[in-house]
């Protein structure tokens, strides 16, 4: 089978040495096949023969790779024989920076299926992510776990010790805002949960005000060792509006407006109802915070022409702006003044 890191004593403790293994496939697997170089197969997949020859990992023999294929946590790894040649190929089954062709990643399509899909970060980073959202980092997903992991535990998706926790509204991401509505009793009914418009047309919001979003589904998939992944949006990006709840798992505490919702949205009604009545925007809601960003990594970031203006406007703002669209839909629905 060849020498083996593991026997040699080159590292004393055998724990250490398969971390080191584990860390060099995960890299070359993940990231960085082209740059020693190798081409990742269909499926992600590469030669166990070939990685063994190379340099940093010579001293590894199968039973090393297979060890560790067979004692990691987040069942990272697979490995497979190639039919009629007989080899053994391995992958890693998510996490990668460059696109993979055929990663066997199964469509999710039923949301009933994931009562939880929940992203861990720490509390450094949450500032960011709660006004930017979610973001790729240089991978081609953003990840999710199917539950929260207790502390110290490890699972596929998501570190045991993360301080803060965000639960994804799936439905929500996954399809959209259901644009459909109906009349009955003269009374119109949005079917979007929590939605509803009186006879008299003021607004009624009972719960997390999310639903008001005018977008096409995300999409989302799951891997062979369980984890929720999707891309985002076209910039990569996984917007707040679809955040469910957020703990801080330090405190086992809610996000602020989560703990008070029922105390925020009469006056956020009140907002809503008042500026469709009088026609007008508040001046101070029509203010926007102008973010440059790259276009993509890499780019001059001494050029101009290399930034893209992103506009963040007050969430009153975006929410009066979507329900106003979609009375306006509603109208011109209903009174067949669409052209198709």
């Amino acid at each position: 089978m060849g020498r083996s890191c593991f026997k040699t004593g080159k590292v004393a403790n055998w724990a250490n040495t398969s971390i080191r293994l584990s860390k060099t496939l995960s890299f070359i697997l993940r990231h960085g096949a082209h740059k020693v170089g190798l081409q990742l197969q269909k499926g992600g997949y590469l030669y166990i023969d070939e990685l063994l020859k190379l340099d940093q990992l010579k001293c590894y023999n199968l039973e090393d790779v297979m060890a560790v294929v067979d004692t990691n946590d987040k069942n990272r790894y697979h490995v497979e024989k190639e039919q009629g040649t007989g080899r053994l190929k391995i992958r890693a089954n998510q996490g990668h920076s460059i696109e993979v062709d055929d990663l066997e990643l199964t469509p999710v399509t039923d949301t009933s299926q994931y009562t939880d899909v929940i992203h861990g970060t720490y509390m450094k980073y949450w500032p960011s992510i709660r006004s930017e959202g979610l973001k790729r980092m240089g991978r081609t997903h953003i990840h999710f776990a199917p539950s929260e992991p207790e502390r110290g535990q490890v699972i596929s998706g998501m570190r045991g010790s993360c301080d803060i926790v965000v639960y994804i509204d799936l439905p929500l991401a996954l399809n959209g805002v259901n644009k459909k509505y109906h009349l009955a009793r003269k009374k119109k009914v949005w079917e979007s949960p929590g939605v509803d418009f009186t006879p008299e047309g003021s607004l009624v919001i009972q719960w997390d005000l999310n639903w008001a979003s005018y977008i096409h589904g995300l999409k989302f998939f799951v891997s062979a060792n369980g984890v929720i992944l999707t891309p985002g949006n076209e910039h990569g990006v996984l917007l707040p509006k679809y955040f469910k709840k957020v703990i801080n798992r330090k405190s086992k505490g809610t996000d602020a407006f989560h703990q008070c919702v029922d105390q925020h949205l009469p006056l956020i009604t009140a907002i809503l109802n008042s500026s469709m009545d009088e026609s007008v925007m508040p001046w101070c809601l029509k203010r926007a915070t102008i973010t440059p960003l790259l276009k993509r990594s890499g780019l001059d970031k001494e050029e101009m022409k290399d930034y893209r203006p992103i506009s963040n406007l007050p969430f009153i703002s975006s929410l009066i702006e979507n329900v106003l669209a979609m009375r306006i839909e509603e109208h011109l629905d209903h009174n067949d003044l669409l052209i198709v």
